[in-house]
């Protein structure tokens, strides 16, 4: 939602990958009427438009970008209008297996479990975004969902799959340079490696197998 434009962004990506989606659609907030369908342009890669995952609002208040599960990212302009359009801004890498982000400060938090890492974009000019940071992991601890502390300092990593399946790792970012480091406190006594495992039998409610967490979210 973006209440400053009265607008309102959803991508349309299809989960059960049936089909190839490159379309965003900007919506006005006060009567939900669609005003437009954004096509994505491709980048240089040619395919960092396919399947547009997740538009977040800038911390002006104003700016949207928009995020793909083939690794683009990308900038709407003129929301305040009738005729919104979508500009390439930037390619983390050539593959698809980029997935979520936050937005801290002036940092663009990005998911690419094609290295994988987690890395930070200085989004001062949307325009221009140049990287800030970069959290290496381990070849198989594939990251996919991370979300924002309210103190906009932690993220909380989840993984698909591999090493992560049944993991959860905390990173904290620096808001004066955006950069990345792996919280390696954030771990149960006795543990030899950071990070809280959910691969376990025992559990409050009794005997049982493994979870997987996916979605994570901070309350305060």
């Amino acid at each position: 939602m973006v209440p400053a434009l009265d607008r309102v962004i959803t991508t349309s990506s299809d989960m059960h990958n049936k089909e190839v989606s490159r379309s965003v659609q900007v919506w006005r907030l006060s009567d939900l009427k669609l005003i437009k369908t954004v096509r994505l342009p491709p980048g240089p890669n040619g395919n960092e438009n396919e399947d547009p995952a997740e538009p977040r609002l800038l911390a002006d208040g104003r700016t949207v970008m928009v995020s793909t599960f083939n690794c683009g990212l990308f900038v709407l302009r003129d929301l305040d209008g009738s005729q919104p359009t979508a500009q390439w801004v930037y390619s983390f890498s050539k593959s698809d297996k980029c997935a979520l982000p936050v937005v801290a400060g002036r940092y663009w938090v990005q998911t690419d479990a094609s290295y994988p890492a987690l890395i930070s974009l200085d989004v001062t000019n949307p325009l221009r975004p140049r990287e800030a940071g970069r959290l290496m992991l381990g070849p198989r601890q594939f990251l996919h969902w991370i979300a924002l502390a309210p103190d906009g300092e932690r993220i909380v990593i989840s993984g698909g799959n591999g090493d992560l399946q049944s993991h959860l790792l905390l990173a904290q970012i620096d808001p004066a340079n955006g950069q990345l480091r792996l919280d390696e406190s954030f771990r149960p006594p006795g543990a030899t490696s950071p990070g809280v495992s959910f691969d376990r039998q025992n559990w409050p409610h009794g005997q049982a197998a493994k979870a997987i967490p996916h979605g994570a979210v901070f309350s305060r």
